[in-house]
């Protein structure tokens, strides 16, 4: 498990150059977003967070908790089930020989308890350790926080880069179609599904070689000057299901652009 300084001891952290403003992350969801959690759910989501990685953790089980909302309903299932297992005592009785709830234990027992899943013979506490430890220790440093300035990036000596915006912006304008369209027909030489590191070499080099080219993407144009500065947001918004695709266990993750 990683200790940095807990949120409230660290620094703020400094912008990348002077002048240049930290965007701030999300908000914290809702409790209309989070409809269906029980207080004790988030608690328990909160206390495995805090012992993943110290500070922030009530932010980053609510974040946590729209992620894994928008997963398969049966891996939803599963997840939440673990979190009601860890606060039973009878189930901790039995596996662990004392009737004590994740909760109760003290931050290194909380610890250990968490390492036990990762070798446990039964699979559901395997895949219940992936998924919980990849997705919050990822939020902890990929979030910057209400004010844009996440606390761990100064413990690490993070330095988010803001970069300048080029002085040519993308002439490429998306088709704009409108929304009440039943269909649109289009007629092309060449037609690219999407646009990734291997389809913007064709694209360009068929329209250069004279061929008509019309790229279909999945998800939004983004230009630039709104390209996304921290990893939360550009999970969010670039990466397919939120960057969230995974083996169904939670093993191995699966990112493709979006």
């Amino acid at each position: 498990m990683t200790e940095p300084v807990p949120a409230q001891e660290a620094e703020p952290a400094e912008p990348a150059e002077p002048g240049a403003a930290a965007r701030p992350g999300p908000a914290a969801p809702s409790a209309d977003a989070l409809a269906g959690w029980s207080a004790a759910e988030l608690a328990t989501l909160a206390s495995i967070a805090e012992t993943f990685v110290r500070g922030g953790a009530v932010r980053r089980a609510r974040l946590a908790a729209l992620a894994i909302t928008s997963l398969d309903p049966a891996q939803v299932r599963q997840l939440r089930l673990v979190l009601r297992l860890v606060e039973s005592r009878l189930v901790n009785l039995g596996l662990f020989g004392r009737p004590t709830a994740f909760r109760d234990l003290q931050p290194d027992a909380r610890a250990r308890y968490l390492l036990g899943w990762g070798t446990s013979p039964l699979a559901l506490r395997r895949s219940g350790y992936q998924a919980f430890k990849k997705l919050l220790c990822f939020l902890a440093y990929a979030d910057p926080g209400e004010t844009g300035a996440n606390p761990l990036w100064t413990t690490i000596g993070y330095r988010s880069p803001i970069e300048p915006l080029t002085e040519e912006p993308t002439p490429i304008v998306p088709l704009a179609v409108p929304a009440s369209a039943a269909a649109v027909t289009l007629e092309a030489d060449v037609v690219v599904v999407g646009s990734g590191a291997g389809g913007g070499v064709v694209a360009a080099e068929a329209a250069r070689a004279g061929r008509s080219v019309v790229v279909v993407e999945a998800g939004p144009f983004i230009p630039e000057s709104e390209m996304p500065t921290d990893e939360l947001t550009a999970y969010d918004r670039m990466y397919l299901d939120h960057g969230m695709t995974a083996t169904w266990d939670g093993s191995v993750s699966i990112l493709a652009g979006a």
